[in-house]
């Protein structure tokens, strides 16, 4: 995700200013169009969130949600203002995400139990940047308002049977179609368990491809140490050669306890999300790294079209493994212009199944649309498996909280 150029956060305001100041920056030089996607709530609707959320809300006299936390306003602000001083936004889609039969919160009890939810629901509804407030107190109530109106969608669709739960679809009311198979699913599916088993055979049986590894490795750590991540020295090597510029409520959490072959597929889906992410930096990008130095829109362009064939691989897994269905209904996202994309949080595998959303609308959305994470996932392999145990024991609340 590095390689990507996606977004990660520190939770400290006056660094990550900077972040996201460059990161726009890097992305208007580079003549691409992305769609960020930001999660205003700052984090997954866990049970410590929650009471964070509600603590705050009373202390403000806000009302307390049951199906969404309060949005921090601060991050989204400063994030459209930057976008807007460089003309580089266009539209603000909000996604809606909500999960008919199972909740799986979290890598860790996916990869416990072996189970995906069966459907998951997401509603798009574009708006115009010009529609959103300029000052920073009205745009604040803008999302605030929206982040109601989400909670209010959210009560009626947990309060219908669950079978019959559907996001009402907005704006021009497109409804993609339903399938868990289909050409690209088996491509990406066949092709990256294919090079993975390729990759851990090499590794396993030549010596030069072990010392390969070593050392490439290595030059990530250094790298992450020296200039924060490989995203930052591709920015530092592109500015230096670019002229300036600027239901009865929600289904219940899956419990544990699944049979050993349910839990087979998690541990495999797991693994090699994991290692088809880490050793495909290996093996794919880093030789393609002089085009960071020779050719660093070209190194752009590669980079987008390689993470945006690997994505589709984990939706892949999950529709094909799983039998999971994602259904989506509501506006389209044009993935020629740039825009911001706010969702709701529910669970630490959103962004997953947004991957798959983005497929099924348009595949190339896949290698436009960028994500602000937390700045500690950069130092996992892929960004894939999140921090787990270290989350429960650090707050919830980002630099986005006002």
């Amino acid at each position: 995700m590095g390689c990507g150029s996606f977004i990660f956060l520190d939770r400290n305001f006056e660094l990550d200013k900077c972040t996201i100041a460059s990161s726009i920056a890097y992305y208007k030089e580079s003549d691409n169009n992305y769609q960020l996607l930001l999660f205003p709530e700052g984090t997954d609707r866990g049970a410590r969130a929650v009471a964070q959320s509600d603590a705050f809300a009373r202390e403000n006299g806000l009302p307390q949600y049951d199906y969404v936390l309060h949005p921090r306003t601060t991050g989204f602000n400063y994030l459209l203002d930057v976008m807007r001083k460089s003309q580089y936004i266009s539209y603000v889609y909000d996604i809606t995400i909500a999960y008919a039969d199972t909740i799986i919160d979290s890598e860790m009890r996916l990869l416990k139990e072996g189970v995906f939810p069966k459907n998951v629901h997401f509603d798009v509804k574009k708006y115009d940047i010009g529609e959103i407030p300029t000052d920073p107190e009205k745009s604040a109530t803008w999302l605030k308002e929206l982040w109601l109106t989400k909670e209010r969608r959210l009560k009626k669709f947990y309060e219908a049977d669950t079978h019959k739960r559907r996001l009402d679809p907005s704006g021009e009311g497109y409804l993609w179609p339903v399938k868990t198979q289909g050409f690209g699913y088996y491509l990406a599916f066949g092709f990256w368990i294919m090079v993975t088993t390729m990759w851990l055979h090499s590794i396993y049986s030549y010596y030069i491809i072990r010392l390969y590894v070593v050392v490439v490795s290595l030059f990530y750590l250094y790298v992450l140490r020296r200039y924060n991540g490989i995203e930052f020295l591709v920015m530092k090597w592109f500015a230096a050669r670019r002229k300036p510029s600027m239901g009865a409520g929600e289904p219940p959490v899956m419990a544990a306890g699944q049979t050993i072959c349910v839990r087979l597929r998690g541990w495999a889906f797991c693994f090699f999300t994991l290692i088809s992410a880490l050793l495909g930096s290996i093996y794919i990008i880093t030789p393609l790294l002089p085009l960071i130095v020779l050719r660093p829109k070209l190194w752009r362009k590669c980079m987008d079209r390689l993470i945006g064939i690997w994505v589709v691989m984990p939706g892949s897994l999950m529709s094909y493994v799983f039998g999971a269905k994602v259904r989506v209904r509501g506006d389209m996202i044009d993935h020629s212009k740039p825009a911001v994309i706010i969702m709701n949080h529910r669970t630490r595998l959103d962004w997953l199944y947004f991957w798959n959303a983005l497929y099924k609308m348009d595949p190339w959305l896949c290698t436009s649309e960028k994500i602000t994470l937390k700045g500690i996932l950069k130092y996992l392999p892929g960004a894939v498996l999140k921090k787990y145990e270290i989350e429960r024991q650090r707050s919830y609340w980002t630099w986005m909280t006002k």
